[in-house]
């Protein structure tokens, strides 16, 4: 399945010190990439 994932531009994803969100939408991305699925980032 291809998925576009959007996240805040607050913090760089994953992100480099502090960043919860950013974090969680790393987490979801590289899972998601790992079950097979075709992801883009737009952060």
């Amino acid at each position: 399945m291809k998925i576009a994932q959007i996240a805040p531009l607050y913090e760089a994803v994953p992100p480099r010190l502090y960043g919860g969100t950013e974090r969680i939408v790393a987490h979801l991305v590289d899972a998601l990439i790992d079950d097979g699925h075709e992801v883009t980032l737009f952060a």
